[in-house]
């Protein structure tokens, strides 16, 4: 969730302002101070209840008064309030920039399969196109905006969670050793002498480049150029759509010139 919100966070704030320099400190405040009140005004429209928190309080325990008795409800039941340190607000507006302002450096994408070093240790490099990294880099990206960092356990409940089978006996141990490959790499590491991760600015920046590289990008593109009989109707198309079509049309030109396709 962390990410999500982070994302629609930013987005919603590009379009209120008139540039990304007015993202500062008091933009945010008073857009949180107005989402507050929206927040509430729709709580006591639709009688959903709003409990103030105080510190130290689980809030999940509190949630778990007021669960619906229908199995079957999907929807929002319960809204909790509570004040975030100012250490927690900057590592989340950290993450958001990190996030919406990512990429790769030069040579980066060629040296992760390479082998590094922690300490002694040789560790093997890491291989984007291996299912279990990627859902590593997913959990990764999710966990980023925790101040405290995460554990290798917290990882691997995220891997687990997926709900892909060969991920079923996925455990802290193999966390940790994914983990190890991404330090090795300088995309996360530990804090302090804790078994506690975080991923630095530049890792975060790297890893969000290279998963929509592989999956808004590389992988769209591919697939429309591995059908080169398939007809497109651009009329009323998504914007991004056409943008697709275009790229995947000049690909197929540009593997006949190299002698790639016929």
């Amino acid at each position: 969730m962390g990410k999500v919100f982070s994302y629609n966070l930013f987005q919603t704030l590009k379009i209120l302002v008139t540039s990304d320099e007015d993202l500062d400190n008091n933009h945010l405040m008073r857009f949180a101070r107005r989402m507050g009140r929206r927040t509430r005004a729709y709580a006591r429209k639709n009688n959903i209840p709003i409990i103030d928190c105080k510190r130290g309080q689980r809030k999940h325990e509190i949630a778990e008064q007021y669960l619906p008795n229908d199995t079957k409800f999907i929807g929002l039941f319960l809204i909790t309030v509570s004040r975030a340190p100012n250490f927690v607000f900057d590592r989340v507006m950290e993450t958001v920039n990190c996030i919406d302002v990512s990429w790769v450096d030069d040579g980066s994408l060629d040296r992760l399969p390479t082998p590094s070093y922690v300490g002694r240790s040789r560790m093997a490099g890491i291989d984007i196109n291996n299912p279990r990294i990627r859902a590593v880099m997913d959990a990764i990206v999710n966990l980023s905006a925790n101040p405290h960092g995460f554990t290798a356990a917290e990882i691997a409940n995220i891997v687990r969670s997926q709900g892909a089978e060969e991920y079923a006996y996925y455990t802290s141990r193999n966390a940790s050793y994914d983990l190890k490959k991404f330090r090795g790499k300088k995309l996360v590491q530990k804090i302090g002498n804790s078994r506690r991760y975080k991923p630095s600015a530049e890792g975060l920046r790297a890893i969000t480049a290279i998963k929509v590289l592989r999956e808004n990008i590389i992988k769209p593109i591919l697939a429309g150029t591995a059908k080169p009989n398939q007809k497109h109707t651009l009329q009323n198309q998504d914007p991004v759509n056409n943008h697709y079509h275009h790229i995947q049309m000049e690909m197929k030109n540009l593997f006949v010139t190299l002698g790639l396709a016929a």
